[in-house]
């Protein structure tokens, strides 16, 4: 008998910065979800920064094992230590970023931000009024464990042992005589000792067999406001006034043009560099700024150019790069 492979799901990362696909974002297979992957014989193979989970069948497509109804954990790592200079993506200390595919069994919920916790999950009570109910509720809104603190004992921490309940999200739920407070917690034992930043808990469903499921996980680049302060030496007040910086390649690139204001020294907001940084009392300066926020690329903007009286001084001023902060340039220009 003949067998063959076909995709079950796979996961991909939609983010505009990167000219092709997106290989910044590493997945760590749980010890479960490599047993789920044996037992159900199923393959996993990263192509193109892209995960596939691959399903062997018989010639006539049928799955030699179907595991429909389990779960695989997936953790998610960055590759990149840059990554969040050029991608909006902020996570706190302690937290993750949990994606599901409870709402639709096909598409990846928007991520949760959960804090972590480890075999104990340590959890800070709000307020100091006594007495107080603290209830844990797994993922299914079910009370799986439960504790009162009594009045005036100062205790502010109460603790819930981890190790008898499966991995996922669950919910403390402080209950008070005249208020209520919840905290969600991510508990992920084995990928917290992975270092990763979030997980992919996929609920595997029936229809993959015959559709596979593309989830997707989507970023947004950091957007910046270009800046280029040009400072021109022996410049005449002419001149001076017919320098401009243009946008010659968002046609080749395929993406808006970019129109820049021109600000003189005296129009200088709070956020702009103090001239008396930039220039000696001789020189002339010049704030070339972005009209609107730009998004990052991975191939920088390219021909954003420094003009004079139509004639192109610097044919490709600097774009801000991956490790690059932020997008302000000093540019200089000078005549013997």
């Amino acid at each position: 008998m003949s067998t063959r492979f076909h995709t079950l799901f796979s996961i991909a990362v939609n983010h505009s910065y990167y000219s092709n696909n997106c290989k910044d974002i590493q997945y760590v297979l749980s010890d479960d979800a490599k047993k789920i992957l044996r037992n159900g014989k199923l393959l996993h193979r990263i192509i193109d920064g892209q995960l596939h989970v691959l399903y062997e069948a018989d010639s006539g497509g049928t799955p030699l094992r179907d595991v429909s109804g389990g779960r695989i954990l997936i953790g998610l790592q960055l590759a990149n230590p840059l990554f969040s200079q050029f991608t909006q993506f902020s996570i706190p200390k302690n937290a993750w970023l949990i994606y599901k595919n409870q709402n639709s069994v096909t598409a990846l919920d928007a991520p949760l931000e959960t804090l972590t916790c480890s075999t104990v999950l340590r959890h800070t009570l709000v307020e100091p009024t006594r007495p107080v109910t603290v209830g844990l509720n797994n993922d299914a809104g079910q009370l799986v464990a439960q504790s009162t603190v009594a009045a005036l004992n100062g205790k502010e921490d109460v603790d819930f042992l981890m190790e008898s309940h499966p991995p996922g999200v669950y919910q403390v739920l402080e209950n008070y005589p005249l208020a209520s407070y919840s905290e969600k917690y991510a508990y992920y034992p084995e990928l917290k000792r992975s270092g990763v930043w979030g997980v992919c808990d996929i609920q595997i469903d029936a229809g993959f067999y015959t559709t596979p499921a593309q989830f997707e996980i989507a970023f947004l680049p950091v957007e910046n406001t270009l800046k280029y302060y040009v400072v021109a030496k022996n410049y005449s007040d002419a001149d001076y006034s017919n320098l401009a910086v243009t946008d010659a390649g968002f046609s080749e690139q395929g993406r808006a043009q970019i129109v820049f204001d021109r600000i003189e020294p005296a129009s200088f907001s709070g956020d702009e560099i103090a001239p008396s940084l930039i220039k000696n009392n001789s020189d002339k300066l010049v704030l070339f700024k972005s009209q609107t926020a730009v998004a990052r690329l991975e191939q920088v903007h390219k021909k954003i150019q420094l003009n004079l009286n139509g004639d192109v001084l610097i044919p490709n001023l600097p774009a801000p790069g991956a490790s690059k902060a932020q997008a302000d340039f000093i540019i200089h220009v000078a005549k013997p």
